[in-house]
């Protein structure tokens, strides 16, 4: 998993590419613990922060460098 808090300006892809990977990864991982038959109501929780994340991470690849 990827740690939220760990995401920064300072640890953050350069590159669109770098951007589209990181939303894969944060997407991969809310589908994860979404589909977990023993998810709790945190993991939903933290499923639906990974998903935000993600798209947000999408739209910054759109504006990203190559």
């Amino acid at each position: 998993m990827i740690p939220l808090a760990h995401i920064t300006a300072d640890s953050s892809p350069a590159s669109q590419e770098g951007w589209n990977r990181l939303g894969d990864r944060l997407h991969a991982q809310a589908l994860a613990l979404i589909e977990n038959p023993d998810r709790t109501e945190a993991d939903l929780t933290a499923a639906t922060v990974r998903i935000a994340a993600a798209s947000a991470a999408w739209q910054r690849a759109a504006t990203a460098r190559p």
